[in-house]
């Protein structure tokens, strides 16, 4: 149950009593009620200004709120010894705790005798609450202000919020579109799309540098083929004319040795070959061994 500071009397003579028998009745209009002993001072005061106000703690305050419960107003005056302020209340002559965080003016509109405690039921008539527990869309906050509670002799600060009137059976929003997500997803599959063209032309690229490379390997064999039948062609000329110089004596007619003679018209020309016979038989040998020459060239 809620644990509260009912301060009562007037601004001049003020008192506080705690109370832990108080709640809401109505909604429309505005009602609440505190149960107080008749044998407590309050009690008088109240049935006589017919006006209190329901002051909310905070936790740090919980150590006055009973110490307020235990002593008598009769015997103090309880404000100046808590330290607390009483500030004027806007449409009660009861005044406020100025260190409460919520003030509800009330003013008696029924009392009702219910045994052990009196029930004074009251209209909610104002309401004070600190400024800094309200946001700048008038919402109020509650939750900061670390208010206490009462059950079983002992005081207990409020938690952490648990919920809110009607979220139980209030429909879920839908979440939106995930616009930023399918973005990506999308943008990862061209990406990846891109990739694989790109993987695919290195391939074919690849294939192509493998072909090429095995065509120049192909005409390299082939060249050096036809390499070794040209050596051996080369070869085989070097030796027939080897064979025919050094073997039969025979020598190109480019390379015997000719005498040129100046001659007078009226002279006969002769030419003169040292080598007699020879020569002319180098000659036709010099055309075998070119015919000889391009047999083994073809």
């Amino acid at each position: 149950m809620p644990v509260v500071l009912v301060s009562c009397g007037s601004i001049e003579q003020p008192n506080v009593l705690t109370v832990a028998w108080t709640g809401i009745l109505s909604s429309e209009p505005p009602k609440t009620y505190v149960s107080v002993r008749p044998s407590r001072h309050s009690h008088a005061l109240i049935k006589e200004t017919g006006e209190f106000v329901i002051n909310l703690p905070s936790s740090y305050l919980i150590r006055i709120v009973d110490f307020c419960g235990v002593k008598s107003g009769r015997d103090m005056q309880k404000f100046d010894v808590c330290t607390l302020t009483a500030a004027p209340s806007v449409k009660v002559g009861a005044p406020s705790v100025a260190e409460c965080p919520v003030s509800l003016e009330c003013r008696v509109s029924d009392v009702l005798p219910l045994g052990s405690h009196d029930m004074f039921i009251a209209d909610i008539v104002g309401v004070t609450v600190d400024e800094k527990y309200i946001d700048e869309n008038g919402k109020l906050h509650l939750e900061q202000a670390s208010l206490a509670a009462y059950a079983h002799g002992e005081y207990f600060a409020l938690g952490e919020a648990l919920g809110h009137f009607g979220w139980s059976v209030r429909k879920k929003k839908k979440a939106p579109f995930p616009i930023a997500v399918v973005f990506s997803a999308v943008l990862l599959t061209l990406l990846f799309l891109f990739m694989m063209m790109n993987y695919a032309e290195i391939d074919r690229y690849n294939s192509e540098i493998a072909e090429m490379k095995a065509t120049v390997t192909d005409l390299k064999a082939e060249a050096d083929k036809l390499q070794g039948k040209l050596d051996k062609k080369d070869g085989a000329i070097t030796g027939m004319q080897s064979y025919i110089e050094d073997e039969l004596g025979m020598v190109k007619s480019d390379s015997l040795p000719k005498e040129y003679v100046s001659l007078l018209p009226e002279d006969v020309t002769t030419v003169i070959d040292r080598r007699g016979d020879e020569g002319g038989f180098g000659v036709l040998l010099s055309g075998l061994s070119e015919v000889i020459r391009n047999f083994l060239n073809d």
